[in-house]
């Protein structure tokens, strides 16, 4: 049995800055250097985090909990 779904956000198509700019001097290395993501068609996201339980249901493999819960998203995605 499937419990609960998440609680889904839409994310409309559009553009933003990710990263931090260099005189940020709380930023390290892996915020820099900000760019332009453009997210090219919407997208829902998980308006929560999502648990280990729900991502376990999702796979219907309980025993199998990898540490990233994203499914079926590419690099280029």
């Amino acid at each position: 049995m499937i419990g609960p779904l998440p609680q889904m956000i839409d994310l409309p198509p559009g553009a933003f800055t990710m990263g931090e700019m260099p005189q940020d001097k709380f930023a390290d290395d892996t915020e820099r250097p900000a760019h332009r993501v453009r997210l090219a068609r919407p997208i829902a996201m998980s308006r929560l985090p999502i648990t280990e339980a729900q991502y376990a249901t999702f796979l219907a493999r309980p025993t199998a909990v990898p540490d990233w819960p994203v499914a079926h998203v590419s690099w280029h995605d």
